[in-house]
Formats: C-alpha cells, sequence, structure tokens
C-alpha cells in the first residue's frame, strides 16, 4: 500500500462529482443512478480518500436481513494497494452492525480477478444467471457470504 494514511468515512452528496469520475474510469458499465442514491443517503455508502482525494467507494443498499453491494470502485491509479479490500472490510464491519446477516454482490462470470478478490474475501458463489448484464448479454455470478 502507499505511504500516505487512507481514510474510510461516510459518503456524502458532496462526493457525487468525484465519484461519478472514478466510476466512468473504472467501471465497463457503470450506472449513475445507483451512485446518485447512494450518494444521497440510501443505503451505506462509503468512499475512501488519502492525500485530501477520494480515491474509491463502495455502496450497499440494505434489504431486511441482506445488503446488495452493486458496486465497489477505486481509482485505477490506486489499483492493488489494498483499498478496496479496506472499502469491503469496512461494508462488512457496519453492514453487520445494521443487522445485515449477508452481503450479496454479482460479477461477470468471465472477470477471475473479480471473483478472486471476492473469494479471498470469503464470498462463495450461489447462482448463475445467464444473460444477465442488457448492456452485453454475459452470465452474471451472484456471490455471497455471512457478515
Amino acid at each position: 500500500m502507499s505511504q500516505d494514511r487512507v481514510e474510510i468515512r461516510d459518503i456524502r452528496p458532496a462526493d457525487e462529482r468525484r465519484l461519478r469520475s472514478i466510476q466512468r474510469a473504472v467501471l465497463d458499465h457503470p450506472s449513475p443512478q445507483l451512485l446518485t442514491a447512494a450518494a444521497s443517503g440510501l443505503g451505506i455508502g462509503l468512499v475512501a480518500d488519502a492525500d485530501e482525494r477520494t480515491i474509491g467507494y463502495v455502496f450497499a443498499f440494505v434489504g431486511d436481513d441482506t445488503a446488495y453491494v452493486p458496486e465497489i470502485a477505486v481509482d485505477a491509479s490506486r489499483h492493488r494497494q489494498g483499498i478496496g479490500s479496506a472499502l469491503l472490510e469496512t461494508l462488512m464491519q457496519r453492514a453487520g452492525e445494521a443487522g445485515v446477516a449477508e452481503l450479496r454482490l454479482t460479477v461477470r462470470a468471465a472477470d477471475e480477478r473479480a471473483r478472486s478478490f471476492y473469494r479471498g474475501h470469503g464470498f462463495e458463489e450461489r447462482e448463475r444467471l445467464s444473460e444477465y448484464y442488457e448492456t452485453a448479454p454475459t452470465t452474471g455470478i451472484v456471490l455471497a457470504r455471512s457478515v
């Protein structure tokens, strides 16, 4: 990890512009509407800051005892420095405090890097969804883990 200190904090509406920039730069199929909902306070939203600059985010929408994580993104210049792991670990802690029993997310079946990242954090495959993604009809894999 870089020498600078990374702070994980709650998402704020003022973060949306910078988060949208990260979202467009690193996600194949960004969802601006989901990001707007997260920035407005729906669910659990977290950002990572370093050197007074936002470098990543994650958010989850909470149901009864399950939370769904639609996006996690880290500035490309900060990949492989533990930022995504720190965001995900903090999200799991916050979800547990909110009474969530399970986190779920969906990844592209062909995205082995993402699948490996989530496996390393205790996520397991629960379901395969054929032609799940609208923009590029490919199989999605639902991953889940207990909180």
